[in-house]
C-alpha cells in the first residue's frame, strides 16, 4: 500500500480562519452586546449572560461576515490567478459566509427599530471598510501583504507590515459593531 505524501505547505492552526485573536475579538464583541442588553439590571443569572451573548453572537455575525464576504470576493479577484485551484474552494465558501449573514440578519433584525437597542442607518458605515479592503487588496504586489499568516508560513520577511494592516480592519469592524448600539439604550 503506498502512502499519501502530506501537502506541501499545511496550514497550522495559528493561521486558520478565523484565528484565534479574531476569535477573540469576535467574542468580546458578543460580551460587550450582552453587557449593553443586560446594563439595566444589575442582578443576572448565568442563563441571562448565555441568552443575551447567544443573540449578540448573530448581530456580531452580521457586522463582521460582510467584511468575510468582500475579503473572500477580493482574494479572488486579486491574487486567484495564483492559485486556480483554489477558486473552486472559494465560491462555496463565499455562498456558505451568505447564507450565515442571512441567518444573522434574520436572527437579529428584530433588534433594529424604534424599540430595539440597535441602529440600522450606522450600518452604513461598513462602506468605510468596503473601500479600505478593496484598496488594499488591489495595492499589494502579493498575498503576503493582504495575511500576515500567508507571509509568516511562506517566508517573507514584510510580516509586520502586512500584520499592521489587520488591526485597522479589525478597528473598522469594531467601530461599525459599537456605533451600531443606540446610545441610550
Amino acid at each position: 500500500m503506498e502512502e499519501e505524501e502530506p501537502p506541501l505547505n499545511p496550514v497550522p492552526w495559528w493561521a486558520l480562519s478565523p484565528g484565534p485573536l479574531t476569535i477573540s475579538i469576535y467574542t468580546i464583541m458578543a460580551f460587550y452586546g450582552a453587557y449593553r442588553f443586560n446594563k439595566t439590571s444589575k442582578l443576572l443569572g448565568a442563563m441571562d449572560w448565555v441568552r443575551c451573548t447567544y443573540k449578540c453572537a448573530f448581530i456580531v455575525g452580521l457586522v463582521v461576515l460582510p467584511f468575510d464576504l468582500i475579503w473572500t470576493v477580493d482574494e479572488a479577484l486579486v491574487f486567484g490567478h495564483l492559485y486556480p485551484g483554489d477558486l473552486a474552494e472559494l465560491f462555496p465558501l463565499f455562498n456558505m459566509k451568505l447564507a450565515v449573514w442571512i441567518l444573522c440578519w434574520i436572527e437579529s433584525y428584530k433588534f433594529f427599530g424604534d424599540k430595539g437597542p440597535l441602529e440600522k442607518r450606522n450600518l452604513m458605515f461598513m462602506i468605510v471598510f468596503v473601500f479600505y479592503l478593496t484598496a488594499h487588496f488591489w495595492l499589494a504586489p502579493d498575498p503576503s501583504w493582504t495575511d500576515y499568516t500567508y507571509a509568516i508560513r511562506h517566508g517573507y520577511d514584510n510580516v509586520l507590515l502586512s500584520w499592521l494592516f489587520g488591526p485597522v480592519g479589525k478597528s473598522l469592524q469594531v467601530g461599525v459593531y459599537y456605533g451600531i448600539w443606540k446610545k441610550n439604550v
